[in-house]
């Protein structure tokens, strides 16, 4: 099943969306293939690695697990690396 996903229209200039620019471009792409890849739902908590987000956006692997990390310092997401469970907070919304 194909769904569609469209990010808010204040995603890059509202508070969060600020913190996530101030990270650089790399959490952009990061923030955007976890708010829209095959796997996100609406409630946001899904399993997820930064290996496989590495190998689905081309990112280096170092670059997407540092993004994971300032992400998560922002408030954008919580992530499990026990588990491989990641969490985007504003889904639900």
């Amino acid at each position: 099943m194909t769904s569609t996903f469209k990010l808010p229209n204040d995603f890059f200039t509202n508070d969060l969306g600020i913190k996530i620019r101030a990270i650089g471009p790399e959490a952009i792409v990061v923030a955007c293939y976890l708010a829209a890849n095959q796997n996100a739902n609406a409630f946001g908590l899904y399993r997820t690695s930064p290996a496989l987000v590495s190998i689905e956006t081309g990112l280096s692997f170092c670059s997407v697990h540092e993004s994971f990390e300032r992400l998560t310092g922002a408030g954008f997401l919580v992530f499990d690396d026990v588990y491989n469970l990641v969490w985007v907070r504003e889904m639900a919304a």
